[in-house]
């Protein structure tokens, strides 16, 4: 007769080497999977910045002694460059740096706006990017920034699409953006350029004043780089494209301007005035075509056009996207009660002229001043507001929407 405990022992052997055979394979497959997925997705990356490099040049603007450097994309073969413009005044020279020669540059005109620029180079050559769909960005697509980081171009980066900005449709991005890349192409996983790097989310700098602490968010230069590193802001590239054919034909992108100051409606002031939405107007600016409409301050813009205005994030961004000239019918609702107006918006001027209120808080003042002080501090700062408004009174052109 067999010997059956024998033969169970037998059997238990073989399936426990069976199992650590198997176990023994996996384990190292798992790693080798790993691997061969890395190394393809370097050699993917590689591939993506090798194909998206040529068209994407250094730009270096001279103001006399000093250079200011950022990153330009080849848009199309006839010699049109995209990059920014982030300073005041007009460059002596222009050179665009590509990896294996440098070419000068004419600026055609820049979009004070969005701070994006179009430049002109002569000469065959040029390898134009290829352009994506912005509108079909998201949360969490993959992206590949190509630019001038530090000094050295072109230079790579990884991140994701974190976020669109609902104010005015920029999209946010995880990586971090290092001085040089204004400018810089943001490309999808199919090298095709979706975005262009106009600004970076700076960390606040604190100083102390009086033993308190004053939050103030300061742009600087930094080794004549722009912008300064933080986490970036990209302008999408449907609407790169619409400033830069504006460019091209006029030399600048003009934005629809109405004149008003608004201010956003909380739950209290929706049922202090009657309304459940719409951007609530708490100046008119002088000579304005808010001014000419008939608009007056507390007046609730609630329709624009045919469009139901949601909040003054939605207004803004329709009004600016209103060409200049453009007659528009705006319901507003006055003391409870709608008007129609009707206004021919005029041209966004060029110079910002806000006055804005100053809010004190006195508890919290009185804490670093005593009561003399404070008595001279606030009367000395009315009188620099009788004197900014007496100025404000002399120019023919305020701002506001």
């Amino acid at each position: 007769m067999p010997d059956w405990p024998a033969t169970k022992r037998r059997i238990k052997m073989r399936l426990c080497l069976n199992v650590l055979v198997a176990l023994l394979v996996l384990t190292l497959a798992i790693p080798l999977t790993s691997a061969g997925s890395i190394s393809s997705l370097q050699a993917e990356i590689s591939r993506l910045f090798e194909q998206v490099k040529p068209s994407v040049p250094t730009v270096v603007y001279t103001m006399g002694h000093k250079e200011l450097i950022s990153t330009g994309i080849v848009i199309n073969s006839g010699g049109y460059i995209l990059t920014t413009k982030d300073f005041s005044g007009k460059p002596g020279s222009i050179e665009v740096q590509f990896p294996n020669k440098k070419r000068k540059a004419k600026l055609i005109g820049y979009d004070r706006g969005s701070k994006l620029a179009v430049l002109k180079v002569e000469g065959a050559g040029l390898v134009p990017v290829r352009i994506g769909n912005s509108d079909k960005v998201k949360p969490t697509t993959w992206v590949m920034i190509v630019g001038n980081s530090l000094g050295i171009s072109p230079s790579v980066s990884i991140g994701l699409i974190s976020g669109r900005r609902a104010k005015d449709d920029m999209l946010q991005i995880s990586a971090s953006i290092s001085p040089g890349n204004s400018g810089a192409g943001v490309f999808n996983s199919d090298g095709e350029l979706i975005g262009i790097v106009s600004a970076a989310l700076t960390r606040p700098l604190y100083i102390s004043v009086g033993g308190g602490k004053v939050k103030t968010e300061i742009n600087l230069l930094s080794r004549g780089e722009l912008p300064v590193g933080g986490y970036g802001l990209l302008t999408p590239i449907n609407r790169a494209r619409k400033s830069m054919r504006d460019i091209i034909e006029h030399g600048t992108t003009s934005y629809g301007w109405l004149g008003v100051m608004l201010q956003k409606l909380d739950e209290t002031l929706k049922s202090a005035l009657g309304v459940d939405r719409g951007a609530l107007v708490t100046n008119v600016v002088e000579d304005s075509p808010a001014e000419k409409g008939g608009f007056k301050e507390g007046d609730v813009i609630i329709t624009y056009g045919k469009k139901a205005v949601k909040d003054v994030q939605y207004l803004v961004k329709i009004v600016k996207a209103t060409k200049p000239g453009t007659a528009v019918k705006i319901v507003v609702s006055r003391k409870g009660k709608k008007k129609t107006l009707k206004v021919k918006l005029g041209e966004r001027p060029e110079k910002d002229v806000l006055l804005n209120p100053w809010q004190i808080s006195i508890p919290q003042l009185l804490k670093e001043f005593d009561r003399k002080t404070l008595d001279s501090q606030v009367e000395n700062l009315k009188k620099e507001i009788e004197k900014l408004k007496e100025e404000v009174k002399k120019l023919k052109k305020g701002r506001g929407l």
